[in-house]
């Protein structure tokens, strides 16, 4: 366990007791003694980081509008540490347009950002925003034609949707596929699987990772 001992301005000296157990004791000590890791900025990945960064700080209201968005992005950890390079304003430019494209962020006739209720809910949910977008594309989907004479449709709803490097065994896959009954393969239509794209999967299984990067 970790936590604060003291708080930065107002104690100069901070006391903390680490209990473990005498197997572990060696362990401890090595680790007291040992080099801090690197700590780099979680924004450097790549401009989907940033994107989320974004959309938090709009929704909860800690920024505005572009100039505040510039302050905010001056007094974190990718610029403070140096690591700041000229693609950043891009990537802020990019993550806006997109927020808006997503339906995420509004900006009104004084160029000011305020997050909308999906927004906020992506926000809540702890999900990337492509994720939350599919999810909500996904719902919209399930709104339109939803099968309540089965149970398909929940086995679907609650996949979760970052499960992309799980390996398929179309053979089963195909078998479970026949055994369905009429409620279960007009699900499997409605979320655009054919048999005839089972079959395929069987002999060209490289599809499946084609389609799932569409």
């Amino acid at each position: 366990m970790r936590g604060r001992a003291g708080r930065k301005g107002k104690d100069e000296i901070g006391e903390t007791y680490l209990c473990c157990r005498k197997g572990d004791l060696e362990d401890v000590v090595e680790l007291m003694h040992a080099d801090l890791p690197h700590v780099s900025s979680g924004l450097t990945t790549d401009k989907h980081r940033i994107q989320r960064a974004l959309l938090e700080v709009i929704s909860i209201k800690l920024v505005n509008s572009r100039e505040s968005i510039d302050d905010y992005m001056k007094n974190t950890l990718l610029n403070v540490a140096g690591n700041s390079d000229s693609s950043t304003e891009e990537h802020v430019d990019n993550s806006l347009q997109d927020l808006l494209r997503l339906g995420f962020i509004e900006r009104d006739e004084f160029d000011s950002f305020t997050a909308t209720q999906l927004g906020k809910a992506v926000v809540a949910s702890s999900l990337d925003p492509e994720d939350g977008a599919f999810v909500h594309r996904e719902m919209q989907r399930t709104l339109r034609a939803f099968v309540m004479d089965g149970e398909m449709h929940i086995l679907y709803t609650f996949t979760p949707v970052q499960e992309l490097s799980m390996s398929v065994d179309w053979q089963v896959f195909r078998s479970e596929m026949e055994a369905l009954d009429e409620s279960g393969l007009r699900v499997m239509t409605f979320l655009g699987l054919k048999p005839t794209m089972i079959n395929r999967m069987l002999v060209q299984p490289s599809l499946f990772i084609y389609l799932a990067g569409c």
